[in-house]
């Protein structure tokens, strides 16, 4: 241990947010400006030494668009470690992002990194709102064994030392180094009083004035920043938002050596502070645990998860086609030619990841930045539904298969029986799909008719007698059972006949309030819906609250005031139904507030369709939303009194309670800087346990947020969306104080109020058994591709020439790694690895029991690794509860 009192390391750096009050365009012309100012005194060790941009890689990316002939010098600059990046692509929103997302976040980040000539190990994560449970078990899987962060910690974290081991919910340990209350600008105080006269031939003069501040013993900031830390050894980030990359540095350190005699100044970046600090940390390390999600210090925007609705749930279907529909159908597409589309999809996952920085998918940037997040992830779905396309045409030819031939692809590496949605296109209004001379079953959920001769689309055509010979239809279809391989396809037939009247084409209308099958019935009355589950003779009610929203595109916040719970004033309802599905479409009419500080009515039209299938409920929610800084939600009454809720979040199956009792007690008292209301986030599915271990809740891929509501906490109350008019407003009564992102003045997002039209899709889950792959299975893993000649216009890509690319296998083997899956296990990624040689499969264990994998592994060269696919040892017997393994599968 060194003499001195204490080492402070000084980390020059830049909290670099790509858009936020500003665009991508405007924010890259200064990134531009500060990586000429990097080149040009890189060289000089008396005026430069390193900078870090905020651990971002995706900022070489942004530089390289419009200097791409700097290549090899920015790349020098990084092997040199003058320019530090990784190991993140970018820095993400932790909780609405999923867990595939942010373990390809850091392994990308890390993996190219590299490849450029060095990555930062430590997870520096300055400003991400919050950090999700399992972030510990990422970090370890990305071979990052610390954190460096600022938000989401309160006293019961780091009320003895900012220095910790935080332990994850699958046990997985990180050290944890908080940068306490004033978080990556730390010493900004001193940054803006000296850089305005910052030069070389001032240097000793500033570093006195400096180190008179940094003694000055009123400086509460530094008495709490070294009466939290047990060792002698302090970082201070020296750098702030979009701040500049500082010459004379070096000069300004050796002064600060020169005139302090008590401590050492050290010019390090964030690895060497945590390795020193690891090495010579004398005092026994605290251990913390559980999501890091408080306001005490700084604010973490605790309902942030249903701020822009249209791009978090863009995002998620963007990550599904990603990594459950397109990696997947690489591989297959790779058994039959040897080749896999890379660089698509690292295109697709780098225009991903770098929409999910914490502002940028939490949805807290003006109109003009939310749009152009909307657009890149529009754009990484174009490329992979186009990619899709190109691969499926492809098999198609190397199958021969004749016209409407109907692939079901089975994209999960085992087994299975699949039932999924497709869509069948026909000229006919009946049809029947078949395999071989057998007829499937199948459930017709609805139709679209595209009159050619009148040139429009009728919806819910199955039901109409007035078809033109000219048109077409577009069927969405449950198929139901088609048992399939792993990793592979089954080729049905679809089969038209206009004279005979198929079972599912026999759908009746009828104006009646009520639906029912052999396992449910559903009703609205009073304003509400009413399911009843025969099996247990037990009925649910649920209906649609939507509230004023005083908040911003940060935080949601009720009115100052009675808060008015608006109920409809009018309801319609219509039913179909026929052998297989019954729907009960239902047309509310609500009188709603015009906006937050309008008294003016207006009228919002919302329809409701249910459909049961067999034992699926499902949900259809659309409405134009005509009004100004509202919230929709959707609430289920459990009918039961409820402690805690489980979800899933990050690849993990999270416990919460229902409210924070302890935390809500002291939270005003001590001035926290927002509410820590128990409004939550999920990834696909929430639900509440019932006394005989059965669930209760809902599965989406559209929403994100849930909350506990009632004396009871009985009602599982299901954000849809918030609509808001400003970025931030200050005095918030969930968030006292300033306003967030800009308070100089209220930033109009007219936009963020989504006044367009709006659609959310759900399934309930009523006394069911859990079983989490069922769950992701059900929302993930399918594809299908029909061989038809009807329309080229209905995906995207079909109408190009495609070129012609040799099969080297027309019976491609296929991908069965377990013989099955056990309940609660899910297959998180299936791709081919770096470097193009192997297969790589992860997995997770959602499940609350660990099981033993190798007893459902087939015989197949494996290994395990982690997310770096670096490393190989021997697969371990056990895949514990909430663990996440990556396998490498050699190929042959």
């Amino acid at each position: 241990m060194s003499s001195k009192k204490l080492k402070i390391y000084f980390v020059p750096h830049t909290h670099w947010d790509k858009e936020w009050y500003f665009t991508k365009e405007a924010s890259s012309v200064f990134l531009v400006d500060n990586i000429a100012k990097l080149k040009e005194i890189a060289d000089n060790s008396d005026s430069f030494s390193h900078h870090i941009y905020d651990s971002q890689l995706s900022i070489v990316d942004d530089y390289l668009e419009f200097y791409p002939e700097d290549y090899k010098h920015i790349k020098r600059l990084i092997t040199e470690k003058k320019l530090i990046v990784g190991p993140w692509y970018s820095q993400p929103d932790m909780f609405s992002t999923s867990g595939e997302s942010l373990i390809r976040n850091l392994s990308y980040g890390k993996h190219f990194a590299k490849e450029l000539g060095f990555t930062a190990k430590q997870a520096y994560t300055p400003d991400s709102f919050g950090f999700n449970s399992n972030l510990p078990q990422i970090l370890k899987h990305n071979d990052c064994d610390a954190i460096i962060q600022w938000r989401g910690v309160d006293d019961s974290h780091i009320g003895a030392d900012v220095f910790n081991k935080w332990t994850g919910i699958d046990g997985s340990q990180v050290y944890l180094y908080n940068l306490f209350k004033y978080g990556y600008g730390l010493t900004y105080w001193a940054f803006n009083s000296v850089y305005k006269n910052w030069d070389a031939s001032n240097m000793r003069e500033l570093a006195k004035e400096y180190l008179a501040k940094f003694k000055d013993g009123s400086r509460d900031d530094l008495i709490n920043l070294k009466k939290r830390n047990k060792s002698n050894m302090l970082c201070f980030p020296f750098g702030s938002d979009q701040s500049p990359v500082i010459e004379w540095l070096p000069i300004f350190i050796k002064y600060l050596n020169e005139l302090d005699d008590e401590n050492e100044w050290i010019l390090s970046y964030y690895d060497n502070f945590i390795a020193d600090l690891i090495k010579n940390y004398d005092a026994e390390i605290n251990e913390i645990q559980g999501e890091l999600k408080y306001g005490k210090y700084s604010r973490t925007h605790r309902t942030i998860g249903s701020s822009r609705y249209d791009i978090k749930s863009l995002n998620k279907h963007a990550e599904n086609l990603l990594y459950n529909v397109a990696e997947p159908l690489g591989i297959l597409y790779h058994q039959f030619t040897g080749k896999y589309p890379t660089k698509i999809y690292q295109k697709a996952l780098r225009l991903l990841l770098e929409s999910h920085a914490h502002d940028s998918l939490g949805g807290s940037c003006t109109d003009e930045a939310n749009g152009e997040v909307l657009n890149r992830i529009k754009k990484a779905i174009f490329m992979l539904e186009s990619q899709n396309t190109l691969i499926k045409k492809r098999i198609v030819e190397y199958l021969n298969l004749e016209k409407n031939d109907l692939l079901i692809f089975n994209l999960l590496p085992y087994e299975r029986n699949v039932s999924t949605k497709i869509k069948v296109v026909t000229k006919s209004k009946v049809f029947k799909i078949m395999s071989g001379a057998k007829e499937l079953d199948y459930a017709l959920v609805d139709s679209d008719y595209f009159d050619r001769s009148n040139f429009i689309i009728s919806t819910d055509s199955q039901i109409k007698n007035d078809a033109s010979e000219k048109g077409f239809y577009v069927h969405n279809v449950n198929l139901n059972s088609v048992i399939i391989p792993g990793v592979s396809y089954k080729i049905l037939q679809v089969v038209e006949d206009e004279e005979k009247p198929f079972k599912n084409i026999l759908r009746k209308k009828h104006v009646t309030n009520s639906i029912s099958n052999s396992f449910y019935d559903v009703k609205f009355i009073n304003n509400v819906f009413e399911i009843t589950d025969k099996s247990k003779n037990k009925k649910y009610d649920l209906y649609l609250e939507a509230t004023q929203d005083a908040g911003d595109t940060y935080d949601f916040s009720p009115k100052i005031g009675a808060q008015e719970i608006m109920a409809p004033k009018s309801a319609k309802c219509l039913t179909e139904s026929d052998t297989q599905v019954s729907k009960l479409v239902t047309s509310l009419q609500y009188s709603v507030n015009e906006d937050l500080n309008s008294k003016v009515k207006i009228t919002q039209a919302v329809k409701v369709t249910i459909a049961i299938i067999n034992e699926t409920i499902n949900f259809k929610i659309n409405m134009k939303n005509e009004a100004k800084d509202i919230r929709w939600r959707f609430v289920l009454n459990t009918n039961q009194s409820n402690k805690t809720s489980f979800a899933d979040q990050a690849l993990s199956l999270i416990e919460r309670p229902v409210f924070e009792t302890e935390k809500m007690q002291i939270w005003e008292a001590e001035k926290w800087k927002d509410m820590p209301v128990a409004i939550e986030n999920f990834s696909k599915f929430v639900y509440v346990k019932t006394d005989n271990n059965k669930i209760i809740g809902v599965k989406s891929n559209d929403l994100n947020e849930y909350e506990l509501i009632g004396e009871k906490f009985d009602k599982l109350a299901l954000t849809l969306f918030r609509g808001v008019s400003l970025i931030g407003r200050r005095d918030l009564l969930f968030r006292p104080g300033r306003a967030s992102g800009i308070n100089d003045y209220p930033h109009a997002t007219p936009e963020s109020n989504l006044n367009k039209e709006l659609k959310f899709e759900f399934d309930l889950l009523l006394n069911k058994d859990f079983d989490a792959n069922q769950i992701y299975d059900s929302l993930s893993y399918a594809d299908f591709y029909q061989n038809q000649n009807i329309s080229d216009y209905l995906w995207i890509g079909q109408t190009f020439w495609r070129a012609k690319v040799a099969c080297k296998n027309n019976q491609p083997a296929p991908l069965n790694i377990f013989k099955n899956v056990p309940t609660g296990v899910v297959v998180s990624a299936l791709k081919l690895s770096y470097d193009e040689k192997h297969i790589i499969c992860r997995i997770a264990n959602l499940s609350e029991n660990d099981f033993n994998l190798k007893n459902h592994l087939n015989d197949y060269e494996l290994f395990e690794t982690n997310a770096l696919e670096k490393e190989q040892s021997q697969v371990t017997e056990i895949l514990k509860k909430n663990e996440i393994k990556t396998l490498i599968v050699k190929l042959k």
